[in-house]
């Protein structure tokens, strides 16, 4: 196998505890021998949003996006682009500030567009070799709760 490719990152402050984010890639993932796309490899890939964090409080809203890929060798289950749209809020409690410092919360918002693209290529089925697919899970939110001790 042969992964070739070019990847940049880049987080730009704006002031008052704001922040623009970016990054990307541009890939190429062959067999040396047949010279075909790798399986689940995507051709490119990116995130973009805005994220604060400023005075224990943090936010952020991404966009992250994953290109075309193939889910199988010899390149016949071929895979759509897909993002997802994904969110956190959070806030740390200030060191040094009693018995809870350090403690945090995080919420975090995850496909929050609820798309249910094709991801992956899950197998066949056994008896008429039909493909099976992942999708993207729905809209879910997690929360973390952190006390250091």
């Amino acid at each position: 196998m042969t992964y070739k490719g070019v990847a940049a990152e880049a987080t730009g402050y704006l002031g008052m505890g704001f922040s623009l984010y970016a990054n990307g890639s541009i890939n190429s993932a062959k067999d040396k021998d047949s010279g075909q796309w790798i399986p689940d490899a995507p051709k490119a890939t990116a995130t973009a949003g805005a994220i604060y964090n400023l005075q224990g409080w943090y936010a952020s809203l991404l966009d992250k996006w994953v290109g075309k890929s193939f889910g199988d060798t010899g390149q016949t289950q071929p895979i759509d682009a897909f993002s997802t749209l994904d969110g956190a809020l959070g806030y740390t409690v200030a060191p040094n500030s009693g018995w809870l410092s350090k403690a945090s919360l995080k919420l975090s918002f995850n496909n929050l567009l609820d798309s249910h693209k094709i991801i992956a290529l899950a197998g066949y089925t056994a008896a008429a070799g039909t493909p099976l697919y992942w999708t993207l899970p729905e809209r879910s939110v997690f929360a973390n709760i952190s006390v250091p001790l």
